[in-house]
């Protein structure tokens, strides 16, 4: 039964300006004001990584495969099993507190709608930014939104400052070339009045051209023209510095708004993308929605090459759309199998849904009823796996016919073929060791009679390695106690299997003793013997059988634990495994290394052990306990010890205390 998995890339850059004392108030229309002079406002440096260039991975359900950009992925072949068990596992979905954030989140959408009543109101929607982000399944990306908002107001704010600042420099330049003109005006109308009414000079030319420098010297010989004209130019150097230093803010903010949205896509939060994209519109009303993405960029590719027009805010909108879309179709279609109990196909539907849309709020209200019916589904199926390769037939067999009554889809051919060539294949090498058996009887040469053991060997060992519990390999036993008990040469084999297996005992080496070579001789050699030592030696190798069953089983256990990201359950099982087998090397090894992943809680757990050693009803030992259970609920160590406490403190169970209080 194949696991389906997936790894979703997330990028690598946010953007989060932060503002401390007052937050802007907004008004419906969009406007901002600082709130007064106690505003204090600071931005962290930007990265130079932006999420621009990071691959947007497009999911096809039909052929099981992810594509990104033009290269196909199996969703067999990446890892998601352990955040989907845990989704199908858990039910904190559907709680009051996380409707209540739907709905925030909805009435967000509906307040920046542009088909609202009233039109979109900006000022409203930004309060509920932060009641949404008091959710903790938010992860604060709502407080992130209103934060890129805020400072996005600031910088256009500003940018409107500056645009009144230049129409003042604009009316003071208007009103410095009236003036001038007039200057010049008066000193034209000096020189042709020609003074206190003197006489006409006879020479025309000589009168008009001696006016003209006059009117010339007396303008600029005036100081106030001066001064005009050199603050005429300054205003013009002014206005041009302050519109070209506009620009750049204004295109830097849209670039830091921008890079938000993309990462939030990345993140498969859809729905904070649509929010942010009316956010965007109703801020920057401009009629610029381009996205500045980094040329070549895996982003910029996929709008380009993959949608084939330039990328758009727009465009981000209904890339996000088009995802809830689909991860609603493939949800209705989770619906409809699991109401027609076609577990296999819903099981296939609902990981695609997640792997697209894990926060989208279509997956996140599936009612608990069919997410624990498909989690029984792949448990069991995960389990039938580990039980056939453990050749656990029998029960194979068991959990193939469960779920083929539990899901009408389910192909059983497959484990059922397996199972039966397995064997079939075991009952061949069996009736193969009974021959080598009746020849080893009969033949007298000492080649011969070594080839037949020989033969006997391979096929024991082949026929317990296909199906260790043949029922077949009891009859054998019985054959093998005849031929010891007429004295045949097998004695050997005896005398050599006890001094290996003292030997092994002796230096510890478990894994010599249940390797492929020895094991199969040693079941052989003291399952037949009727000596006292051997009769001890095959209880011991029972035993030491059992112990190395056990330690593996719990090796993987805690392995797959730690995988999934669990490394303190992973730690648990390892030492409480350890405390049944402490000369274990294998497990002192591997106790070693999850007892650094998981330092808190084992430390907290040591904690714990100290203040209850202490006193047994301690309640500082019940708190460290309490912690250590939040770490990991699951814990033994922390329930068994938190039950400790309250029976020596209270006299009764932690279960009776909440029946008590419900």
């Amino acid at each position: 039964m194949n696991k389906t998995l997936l790894t979703l890339l997330l990028a690598s850059s946010s953007v989060s300006p932060l503002f401390a004392q007052k937050p802007p108030s907004l008004s419906p229309g969009g406007s901002a004001s600082g709130g007064g002079n106690d505003t204090i406002v600071r931005r962290d440096s930007q990265p130079d990584a932006s999420a621009h260039g990071t691959d947007i991975p497009i999911i096809d359900p039909t052929n099981k495969t992810v594509e990104v950009q033009g290269r196909q992925y199996s969703l067999m072949d990446n890892h998601l099993g352990g955040q989907f068990e845990a989704f199908l596992a858990t039910d904190t979905l559907s709680s009051e507190e996380a409707v209540t954030y739907r709905k925030v989140l909805r009435e967000i959408l509906d307040t920046v709608s542009p088909t609202r009543s009233g039109g979109p109101n900006l000022g409203k929607a930004y309060k509920l930014l932060e009641v949404a982000s008091a959710y903790p399944g938010d992860g604060n990306l709502c407080e992130s939104l209103a934060n890129a908002i805020y400072s996005a107001q600031l910088t256009k704010n500003n940018i409107g400052s500056k645009q009144e600042f230049i129409a003042k420099l604009r009316r003071e330049e208007k009103t410095l070339v009236r003036n001038m003109r007039v200057i010049e005006q008066k000193s034209e109308f000096s020189t042709a009045g020609g003074g206190n009414g003197g006489s006409k000079s006879s020479n025309t030319g000589s009168s008009k051209s001696g006016a003209r420098t006059s009117s010339s010297s007396g303008r600029t010989g005036n100081i106030d023209y001066q001064v005009m004209q050199k603050r005429l130019v300054e205003i013009t150097a002014i206005i041009k510095k302050t519109e070209v230093e506009g620009t750049i803010d204004l295109t830097q903010s849209k670039i830091q708004y921008q890079a938000m949205m993309v990462q939030l896509f990345m993140q498969r939060r859809f729905e904070h993308v649509i929010m942010s994209a009316r956010f965007y519109n109703l801020i920057y009303q401009d009629g610029d929605v381009k996205m500045r993405l980094k040329r070549g960029s895996d982003t910029e590719k996929f709008f380009s090459e993959g949608i084939g027009v330039d990328p758009t805010v727009a465009g981000l909108d209904a890339a996000a759309n088009e995802a809830i879309r689909k991860v609603k179709t493939l949800v209705s279609a989770f619906e409809n199998n699991i109401q027609s109990d076609r577990l296999h196909a819903a099981s296939e539907r609902l990981v695609e849904s997640f792997a697209i849309g894990e926060f989208v709020t279509t997956v996140q209200t599936i009612p608990a009823e069919s997410k624990l019916k498909v989690l029984k589904y792949v448990q069991d199926a995960n389990d039938l796996v580990k039980t056939l390769q453990a050749k656990d037939l029998e029960r194979g067999e068991e959990l193939n016919s469960r779920l083929s009554e539990s899901a009408s889809d389910y192909n059983a051919s497959e484990a059922r073929s397996y199972i039966a060539a397995k064997k079939t294949e075991s009952e061949s090498y069996a009736r193969d060791a009974k021959l080598a058996l009746f020849q080893m009887k009969r033949v007298t040469d000492t080649q011969e009679r070594y080839n037949e053991e020989q033969r006997f060997k391979t096929a024991m060992f082949k026929a317990t390695s296909a199906w260790p519990s043949n029922p077949d390999l009891n009859e054998i036993n019985g054959m093998l106690d005849d031929i010891i008990g007429r004295g045949l040469e097998a004695e050997d084999m005896l005398l050599s299997a006890r001094k290996d297996f003292d030997r092994y005992v002796d230096t510890q080496s478990w894994a010599a003793i249940t390797n492929e070579e020895n094991l199969p001789r040693f079941l052989a050699a003291f399952g037949v013997s009727k000596e006292e030592e051997d009769l001890e030696r095959n209880s011991m190798l029972k035993k030491i059988t059992g112990n190395k069953t056990s330690v593996i089983e719990a090796l993987r256990k805690a392995e797959s634990l730690d995988q999934n990201g669990q490394a303190a359950a992973a730690w648990e099982t390892i030492d409480m495994k350890l405390k049944e087998f402490d000369d274990d090397i294998e497990l002192s090894k591997a106790s070693a290394i999850y007892s650094g992943r998981a330092a808190e809680f084992t430390q907290i757990i040591s904690k714990a052990k100290q203040y209850e050693k202490k006193s047994s009803s301690s309640a500082q030992a019940l708190t460290w306990y309490l912690k250590a259970q939040n770490i990991h609920p699951k814990s033994d160590y922390a329930a068994n010890g938190i039950e400790r406490i309250l029976l020596n403190k209270f006299g009764t169970s932690a279960d009776k205390i909440k029946s008590t209080d419900n």
